[in-house]
């Protein structure tokens, strides 16, 4: 069976087993955003870079995993051949569609079980939000400075060593003290 018009990987869901720490990692740590909540407790984030409503979901559970895995595919027609596809083959299992807005901004989607006991999704619509980027890239202001400080020491006659040596430690080295 060829899967002609499944575009990409488009969203994942992942049980947790602390909402708000794991929230906290995807957002500080790996720098998602986070998009919505809704009432079943889930939470959705997408990357800084998405257009995207969302591609990460997080819900709270008893054990750690996958619930599912979304794939977005070309269009509406395409969704329908595909569903369609899926339940002739035999190979899948627990066929069903998913009403629009079930994930935020999201449309219809058709859910399945594959033989390795997965479930995987394919959609084709999901709101467009854009990438929101505030600045070129998503940098922390320490970073930021610390790329500052490194091209101050290119530009001088400073060295790595020299440079370590005149910063009182926990502040940024000053080349123009070598």
């Amino acid at each position: 069976m060829a899967i002609t018009g499944v575009l990409r990987p488009g969203h994942v869901s992942i049980r947790v087993l602390n909402l708000n720490e794991a929230v906290k990692h995807y957002t500080e740590v790996l720098g998602l955003l986070e998009t919505a909540r809704d009432a079943h407790g889930r939470v959705f984030l997408k990357a800084w870079d998405e257009h995207d409503h969302h591609s990460v979901v997080l819900r709270e559970a008893d054990a750690a995993g996958m619930d599912y895995m979304g794939w977005r595919v070309d269009s509406p027609a395409t969704l329908k051949k595909l569903a369609a596809d899926v339940e002739k083959s035999g190979l899948a299992t627990d066929c069903t569609w998913i009403a629009a807005g079930e994930h935020p901004q999201t449309g219809e989607r058709f859910r399945f079980t594959i033989p390795t006991g997965h479930v995987m999704e394919l959609y084709a619509e999901k709101e467009k939000v854009g990438n929101g980027m505030p600045r070129a890239w998503p940098q922390p202001a320490s970073t930021i400075a610390c790329c500052m400080a490194m091209i101050s020491m290119a530009q001088s006659s400073c060295s790595p060593r020299c440079w370590a040596s005149t910063s009182p430690k926990g502040s940024w080295p000053d080349p123009t003290r070598c």
